[in-house]
């Protein structure tokens, strides 16, 4: 009698297990919120989502992949791919995070698709252990994002079984 008893909400029990802030997750669920429900039964653009995932508070403290390609050919390559995958993302005003940013989500989407390690170095001059390290903090924001959505059934409602389909644009021509 007259104790104070304290107890997590569902998304407060994802954030502390998890290692995310509050913010994170309060970002991916108003994303999610503000997307068409028919993106959801067709499919996310697995890039689209990369790019959510790293504009998180969260994601923004992710170290990005570095490169010594040019500025140029990250972004020519980058808009290759978007225009192959018919997609449209904004990027925020930091340049070199851009940069950073573009790198990344090209070779996540690569080694997602299953393309050879040793192809993705060449291909965006960087280094396997970077790769690795990015990979394993995106599985565990993908973890996190569906850890929350099983908690968001007023979004999923007009998904069957709450379940979202993950697109990986065709395989593009390896140099």
């Amino acid at each position: 009698e007259g104790k104070q008893v304290f107890s997590l909400t569902p998304f407060g029990k994802i954030c502390s297990i998890l290692g995310i802030t509050i913010e994170t997750s309060d970002q991916f669920y108003w994303w999610f919120k503000s997307l068409d429900k028919n993106c959801l039964k067709e499919g996310l653009n697995i890039t689209v989502l990369l790019n959510q995932l790293l504009s998180t508070e969260d994601g923004k403290k992710l170290g990005l992949l570095r490169t010594e390609l040019s500025y140029q050919k990250i972004a020519k390559l980058f808009n290759e791919h978007c225009n192959q995958s018919k997609i449209s993302l904004k990027l925020g005003r930091d340049n070199k995070r851009n940069f950073r940013l573009m790198v990344t989500l090209l070779a996540m989407h690569d080694w997602i698709e299953g393309i050879p390690t040793i192809v993705i170095e060449d291909r965006y001059d960087i280094s396997i252990s970077s790769i690795y390290e990015v990979s394993k903090e995106l599985a565990r924001f993908v973890r996190v994002l569906y850890l929350l959505t099983q908690n968001m059934r007023d979004i999923f409602s007009a998904v069957e079984a709450g379940e979202i389909k993950i697109i990986v644009s065709p395989r593009r021509k390896v140099n």
